[in-house]
């Protein structure tokens, strides 16, 4: 009956839901600490109070949408990036931040702040004007990997022996079930992926940073920021604040003088006036 009760209540403020207000001098929240998907994936449960309602999945296109709509959105005054650990791969984490370098050439600002950072996450958020990370935090930056698992010695074990049929070296799919490590073809295949993707992300990263490219790739290389006092001194990020300096930071920015005058629009939130309109 509860359930049956919470239901009906989000069914009954349905309508209510469709009327976003939003209000001058915003500030829109982007937590992307979530699943990312080509299309949305419509949560039923979303808003109700029960375990993992709350979790929601993103459209990557309706993201685009939302922050070319930001851009152009007088209410809007900047992003702020809430982003920590990025479980997409790297083509749409590509594009979500060339949409948040699209973003800043509207002449709005966009800041990143997290208490910790994957090499994902720091490649996303390098494309802010300022990275701030907590001063007891963590920075990822060390290059890429890849782990494969291997279940020949347990079919061994269960005497199962898999009917495999595999045409050239670097069919690599049926690898895990014939053998007990990588083989040479599929090891060198892995590692050029690899490393054009990691090429790439720091070639990028160079560029919105003002790095040397050469001086990054040794950074990285030699795990040269292993502190977030190193990653600092190194310029991978701007300054070590706690969340209170960062709102302060936005206070300057907005030219409010209360944290309670900053107001957060949260994507869900304002993708609604995108949907409406």
């Amino acid at each position: 009956f509860l359930l049956a009760g919470l239901i009906g209540t989000a069914i009954s403020d349905g309508g209510n839901n469709n009327k976003v207000a939003i209000n001058d001098n915003s500030v829109l929240h982007l937590k992307l600490d979530v699943p990312i998907t080509e299309a949305e994936i419509e949560n039923p449960f979303e808003g109700l109070p029960l375990p993992g309602a709350g979790d929601a999945t993103i459209s990557l296109l309706q993201f685009k949408q939302v922050i070319k709509s930001a851009a152009s959105d007088s209410k809007i005054a900047g992003v702020y990036l809430d982003i920590s650990v990025f479980m997409s791969g790297f083509a749409t984490a590509k594009e979500i931040r060339e949409s948040l370098l699209e973003f800043r050439k509207s002449g709005k600002w966009v800041i990143a702040y997290s208490e910790v950072m994957t090499e994902s996450a720091y490649y996303i958020a390098s494309a802010a004007d300022k990275v701030y990370l907590n001063p007891e935090g963590d920075l990822e930056f060390n290059g890429l990997a890849v782990e494969v698992s291997f279940f020949k010695k347990l079919f061994d074990k269960l005497e199962i022996k898999p009917e495999i049929f595999r045409v050239g070296d670097f069919k690599s799919a049926v690898e895990p079930f014939m053998l007990d490590k990588m083989s040479d073809a599929n090891r060198l295949q892995l590692n050029e992926l690899i490393e054009g993707i990691n090429n790439e992300m720091i070639k990028e990263i160079a560029v919105s940073r003002n790095i040397e490219e050469s001086k990054l790739k040794e950074i990285s290389d030699k795990m040269m920021a292993t502190n977030l006092q190193e990653a600092k001194k190194l310029k991978l990020v701007d300054s070590l604040l706690y969340y209170d300096q960062v709102l302060a930071e936005l206070e300057n920015k907005l030219g409010v003088t209360n944290e309670s005058d900053i107001d957060f629009v949260k994507y869900n939130k304002y993708k609604k006036t995108v949907t409406n309109t």
